[in-house]
């Protein structure tokens, strides 16, 4: 007897062929037949008359990582049909963890909801206290960058010896624990300021393992291009394969005419010479990110702390609306806070209008 039988469904089977009518047979956690299965009887049968029946949707760029240990289920995605989650995007995973990284884990643990012990320090460790969680979907791992940085001491631009070997064993040890590779997130945290040849460096581990680079890239406003070529140039000199996340086409961002067109023929073109490279996007009509992302690096370099009380003066806050129109952030809407707090209400503004209304 099966166990669950799924009755007279329209069957959609991710292979790109026309849906057709059939019946789902299940025992255990596997499927064991598809097709018109008028015989068959089980312990549990659904009738999906007039549904799709799908495998489960694949989310490639997820952060559902970030609030697993407060949500293990995970039902905002669960429930939407993604059964598998490829998650540690964007440079930010909680591994691995050393004494330097505690202050900058703790505060984003808490950030989502979990104000726990950490008790892992490698990437594997890391991967064995979610797999003991039993969390609703299937979850498929990056090593983040930021976070390798901050475990291994690096504060601003340029990595020591010793750090970068450090940083090389952190991304191996976390792809023989089954990371699918690196991402990096370019656009801020300690990824903001990394150079070139250290992600280099670094994508060869992962080209050595036929990992995958995925990037967060580190413009994608008025230097878009140079962005995505260095996205491109990483991948190749790593010898990676490689992903580039959430290109979205937006507006009134600072980026020249025709740029985000441009970005894609890039890509493509890399595609026709052999690199193996895609792209991911959002239903989004603008960006989402975290406002951090435009402030500038000599104001963080202090700490939080310091930024905020830096932020109070008005002086300030007009340098700050300076150099993020100068960078590109031309374009802003506020619709929430990364605490978790409601906000003021949504207003798209200049990077300037931004910084001008914030309270002293």
């Amino acid at each position: 007897m099966l166990d669950i039988l799924i009755r007279s469904g329209w069957i959609a089977d991710g292979t790109g062929n026309p849906r057709y009518p059939a019946d789902v047979a299940i025992e255990g956690d596997r499927i064991v037949d598809v097709g018109r299965l008028d015989g068959a009887i089980a312990r549990q049968e659904i009738d999906a008359q007039g549904k799709i029946v799908s495998p489960g949707f694949v989310d490639a760029h997820s952060h559902s990582d970030w609030s697993l240990f407060a949500n293990p289920t995970a039902e905002s995605t669960i429930r939407q049909g993604v059964t598998t989650e490829v998650v540690g995007n964007c440079g930010e995973s909680f591994a691995p963890f050393t004494e330097l990284a505690r202050t900058h884990l703790t505060d984003r643990l808490a950030l989502y909801g979990y104000d726990g012990p950490i008790t892992w320090s490698t990437f594997g460790d890391y991967l064995e206290v979610i797999r003991q969680m039993c969390t609703s979907a299937n979850l498929a791992w990056f090593v983040g960058h930021n976070t390798m940085r901050v475990a291994s001491g690096v504060s601003g631009a340029t990595a020591t010896e010793d750090q970068l070997r450090a940083m090389e064993r952190f991304v191996a040890d976390a792809m023989d624990a089954g990371a699918l590779g690196m991402s990096t997130g370019l656009e801020y945290g300690a990824g903001r300021e990394a150079q070139t040849p250290e992600i280099v460096r670094l994508a060869r581990v992962v080209g050595s393992r036929d990992g995958y680079y995925a990037s967060h890239i580190r413009n994608r406003d008025a230097h878009l291009q140079a962005a995505v070529d260095e996205f491109l140039s990483i991948a190749r000199e790593g010898g990676t394969r490689a992903e580039l996340s959430h290109l979205n086409v937006r507006h009134n961002t600072g980026a020249a005419e025709g740029a985000w067109q441009r970005a894609v023929d890039t890509v493509e073109r890399e595609r026709r010479r052999g690199l193996n490279v895609l792209i991911d996007t959002t239903p989004f009509l603008d960006g989402l990110g975290m406002m951090a992302g435009i402030l500038p690096a000599w104001l963080l370099e202090p700490g939080p702390e310091s930024a905020t009380q830096q932020m109070r003066d008005p002086a300030v806050r007009k340098r700050c609306a300076t150099t993020a129109t100068a960078t590109g952030a031309s374009s802003i809407a506020v619709s929430g806070t990364a605490c978790g707090c409601r906000a003021a209400p949504s207003f798209p503004s200049s990077a300037a209008e931004t910084f001008s209304r914030l309270p002293s």
